[in-house]
């Protein structure tokens, strides 16, 4: 199951045992999970890849988040409010990361293929 934070952070819990668990035909007391941390909330600047694209009216790039007209913007996710996990061919899955923090100079939206190095790529 993906999990995202409006704190800049996201990852994957693993519930291996959820179909055992539940075909004893009652909700368990517990239910044991893994969590593995994707992106820890920390400055993404060098992760993210604008393609030419994604510069601000006040000379800022979208490798930052201008919070509500910050100048310098902040270097890491804000405001995370949106997650996909798109499953492709290969086991090459994609997110789709939507922000939505009251920027002044739109919002921004990233796509990433699932592993341990990620780099976002600026759709939006």
């Amino acid at each position: 199951v993906l999990q995202g934070s409006t704190g800049g952070y996201f990852g994957i819990y693993d519930f291996s045992n959820l179909t055992g668990l539940l075909a004893a035909g009652r909700l368990p007391d517990s239910i044991p999970a893994t969590y593995s941390c994707l992106q820890p909330e920390g400055d993404i600047q060098n992760q993210i890849v604008l393609g030419g694209a994604g510069q601000y009216a006040d000379g800022q790039n979208a490798k930052v988040m201008p919070d509500q007209g910050q100048n310098p913007g902040i270097g890491t996710f804000e405001d995370v409010d949106g997650m996909e996990w798109i499953a492709a061919a290969n086991n090459e899955d994609f997110f789709v990361i939507h922000e939505d923090d009251g920027n002044d100079f739109g919002d921004r939206k990233f796509v990433a293929i699932v592993g341990t190095s990620m780099k976002y790529a600026f759709v939006a």
